[in-house]
């Protein structure tokens, strides 16, 4: 998982393995800051998603005055009591993008990833 903001800051990335446990050496040489987890099927699940926005992302959003907004995309996963009460908590509008839309709406992926995947195809 990537996030970023507008003024260019990136969090630390959270990677989530394929398994049911996690084994403390897949964690051992990353990216600092970053934080592990694991899910049956390798994708963010709700259990993963809670944790990324409380571990890396909301600390974040603490340090800032005023009215913060997260934009993600519409995956059922992001969508929990949990994280909607963390953004009422905190002053923070989540932002669903449409089903199926992310390839043009999503920020990450219009600004940062299709410029990167542009020049990969390149080499």
């Amino acid at each position: 998982m990537f996030c970023g903001n507008a003024d260019g800051e990136m969090l630390p990335p959270y990677i989530v393995y394929k398994s049911e446990a996690m084994w403390s050496t897949w964690t051992e040489g990353g990216p600092h800051g970053a934080r592990y987890n694991s899910s049956k099927s390798g994708w963010f699940d709700s259990h993963c998603f809670e944790d990324w926005f409380e571990s890396l992302l909301l600390p974040r959003l603490k340090r800032l005055q005023g009215k913060k907004v997260v934009i993600g995309d519409n995956l059922s996963s992001h969508i929990s009591v949990k994280v909607l009460e963390f953004c009422q908590q905190n002053n923070i509008t989540f932002i669903a993008l449409p089903p199926n839309s992310t390839h043009l709406t999503q920020p990450l992926d219009v600004a940062y990833f299709a410029p990167m995947k542009i020049m990969w195809e390149r080499y």
